[in-house]
C-alpha cells in the first residue's frame, strides 16, 4: 500500500499470473497496460502504508464495470451511425457522412455520460475494491 487517506488506500500492483484468470483483465490492458497499477481500495481493515495487501472486487462490480466499458461504446457507436445513415440524407448529408457523424457525436455523447454514471457507481458497493487482508506487514518499498 503506497498512501492512506482515510479509509481510502491507495494500492500499487503488479501483473501476476492470476492477473490472467480475471475477469477485469482487459479493462486493466485497456486503461494502463502497465505492469504496475494504482487502485483506489476501501481500507476498513488498519492496513497501513507499506503493507502488502490481498484485494478482492466484487464478481458482479467487474462484470457490470466491463459491459460499461466494451458495450455500451460499441452499441453507442453502431446505433448512432445506423441513424445517420438513415437520417443523413434528410439533413444534406450523404448517407456515409451522415453515418460518420452521428456515430462519433454518440459515441462522444455515451462517454460524456458514462463519465457521470462511473463517478455515482464508484460509490455503490457493488463497485468498491477492498482490502481484505494484510498479507506481510512494513516494507515501505514494497509493490502491492
Amino acid at each position: 500500500m503506497r498512501s492512506l487517506h482515510g479509509h481510502l488506500a491507495k494500492v500499487e500492483m503488479l501483473e501476476s499470473d492470476a492477473c490472467q484468470h480475471c475477469a477485469a483483465h482487459g479493462a486493466c490492458q485497456f486503461l494502463g497496460g502497465d505492469k504496475v497499477r494504482a487502485v483506489a481500495a476501501e481500507n476498513e481493515i488498519g492496513a497501513q502504508v507499506g503493507d502488502r495487501v490481498l484485494l478482492a472486487a466484487p464478481r458482479r462490480g467487474v462484470l457490470g464495470a466491463g459491459f460499461l466499458v466494451y458495450m455500451v461504446p460499441v452499441l453507442a457507436l453502431i446505433i448512432g451511425a445506423a441513424v445517420g445513415q438513415k437520417m443523413g440524407p434528410g439533413w444534406g448529408l450523404s448517407t456515409q457522412n451522415g453515418a460518420v457523424l452521428t456515430g462519433l457525436g454518440s459515441l462522444a455523447a455515451t462517454w460524456l455520460v458514462l463519465r457521470q454514471v462511473s463517478r455515482k457507481l464508484g460509490q455503490k458497493s457493488s463497485f468498491k475494491v477492498r482490502i481484505v487482508r494484510v498479507v506481510r506487514k512494513g516494507d515501505s518499498n514494497a509493490v502491492d
